[in-house]
């Protein structure tokens, strides 16, 4: 009876020892995730400046606009309301393909800052939009989309 219990015992290790292995396998640390890295050129992000369009569901920003390097570097600049100047921000970043209907994941570590920041995107055409998790999403265009329409209103007066 004592070597059952021992042999139930060593059997209840094993099987708790190979669930923490199975889980710990699928754990990523916060720092990579599952899924393929994007090659930066075949993203759809770098070679412009993103400059924010519109907003929907996420909080008042006046200027907003991001710039991705080919070498997964780049910045952004913002300026609320309440800012008297824009404010730029260096970063890195990397881009997961999530394999369904271009959605990718961005994922953007500030300099200076040990931790990432990650969103979904995906860009069409000309415009970039970024969903951040939490209702808000944000609709960016070429900037010179929009010094375009700046120019054209002007000369409508």
């Amino acid at each position: 009876m004592k070597k059952i219990l021992n042999l139930k015992s060593v059997i209840l290790a094993f099987s708790m020892l190979f669930v923490a292995i199975a889980f710990n396998s699928c754990a990523t640390g916060g720092s990579e995730f599952d899924y393929p890295l994007d090659d930066p050129a075949t993203t759809g992000l770098c070679g412009t400046k993103w400059v924010l369009q519109s907003v929907m569901g996420g909080e008042n920003v006046e200027y907003s606009s991001y710039v991705f390097n080919l070498d997964n570097t780049g910045y952004s600049e913002e300026k609320t309301e309440n800012d008297t100047e824009i404010t730029r921000n260096q970063f890195t970043w990397k881009s997961y393909n999530l394999g369904a209907n271009s959605m990718h994941m961005l994922s953007i570590t500030m300099e200076g800052s040990k931790y990432e920041m990650s969103t979904f995107y995906v860009v069409t055409g000309t415009s970039l939009r970024l969903n951040n998790g939490q209702g808000g999403i944000f609709t960016f265009v070429p900037e010179e989309f929009i010094d375009n329409k700046e120019d054209s209103e002007e000369e409508a007066k």
